[in-house]
């Protein structure tokens, strides 16, 4: 699978990401990576899979990833479910 080898995709789910946690809710006017009440975001879903053929997932990918949402959250878990 490409979701974390090509640069194109990497970089428009890094955009998601920042997109997500810097999100306000407008009820607690807080952004996602300001709510206390989020324990975590996980990087995906069980990336490495047999049905999908996404085995091998590059721990490159998982630490540019987890440093992206340390460095929107740092007090926030990154999940890594690979």
């Amino acid at each position: 699978m490409k979701f974390d080898t090509d640069d194109r995709v990497i970089n428009t789910f890094k955009t998601y990401i920042d997109i997500l946690m810097t999100h306000v809710n407008s009820y607690t006017g807080l952004s996602y990576s300001e709510d206390p009440t989020i324990i975590g975001y996980e990087t995906g879903n069980e990336l490495n899979g047999i049905v999908w053929g996404d085995k091998n997932v590059p721990i490159e990918w998982i630490v540019e990833i987890c440093s992206l949402i340390k460095g929107l959250d740092p007090k926030t878990s990154c999940i890594d479910e690979t």
